[in-house]
């Protein structure tokens, strides 16, 4: 028996979702930027404080545009604890590939395909339950 394979595209939600995400990532990083050079931060703090104004810029839209769900502190409490569950498994991927003796960049490759998708995935079935 040979089995079938069927592609489909992504769904316009999760689209939606990895676009906030490319934007998200932007306003970490220049938030960061703007943290270390004009006010001299060291990065620690500087990355802290990104986190946190990207963590809540994330929760906004994805909250309205993706998943079309009114803003809320326990909506945002349970999108935080998937933020957090995420850097978790970030680190544990990359402690893995590091007791593996994975190059970083094959580690790194995995967590930017398979971060997205668990994310979602979470988010959807978890933080914006219907």
């Amino acid at each position: 028996m040979v089995a079938t394979v069927r592609w489909r595209l992504p769904s316009k939600q999760f689209l939606t979702f990895c676009a906030f995400g490319v934007a998200n990532t932007l306003l970490h990083a220049g938030t960061v930027v703007l943290l270390v050079e004009l006010s001299g931060a060291n990065q620690v703090p500087a990355n802290a404080m990104a986190f946190f104004v990207a963590n809540v810029f994330s929760y906004a839209v994805n909250a309205r545009f993706t998943f079309h769900r009114p803003l809320s502190v326990t909506g945002y409490v349970k999108f935080l604890g998937t933020s957090l569950a995420t850097l978790l498994m970030t680190l544990l991927i990359s402690s893995a590939g590091e007791v593996l003796g994975l190059h970083y960049m094959v580690t790194t490759a995995t967590l930017i395909v398979l971060t997205p998708l668990i994310t979602f995935t979470i988010l959807k079935k978890f933080a914006f339950k219907t």
